[in-house]
């Protein structure tokens, strides 16, 4: 299974040096709990966790999961698409994971 989309929540709590640069968290705590359950749930592997969105520094608020099995042992590369001259696919974050097994 191979599961993606603009869910607007981090899947980790801020950082304490973004947290003191004043930025907020995209999302709740609460929300990253509901989302690590239906990636858990679904024994999906959330391949973003540590991809950037767009702001710089933030964590990704959009998502890209595969089935665990897919993943395991499995060599995984995740980017953003972009369009030529550097134009980015979408505002959100186009990722793409290419797995090798």
């Amino acid at each position: 299974m191979i599961w993606g989309g603009d869910f607007n929540q981090e899947l980790r709590r801020l950082s304490p040096e973004r947290a003191a640069a004043g930025f907020s968290m995209a999302g709740t705590l609460g929300g990253i709990t509901r989302l690590r359950a239906a990636f858990d749930e679904g024994d999906l592997r959330a391949l973003t966790e540590g991809a950037a969105h767009r702001i710089e520094g933030a964590d990704a608020i959009d998502h890209l999961a595969v089935s665990d099995p897919l993943a395991s042992g499995a060599e995984i590369n995740v980017h953003r698409r972009t369009w030529r001259e550097g134009k980015r696919l979408s505002d959100h974050a186009a990722y793409v994971a290419e797995i090798n097994l």
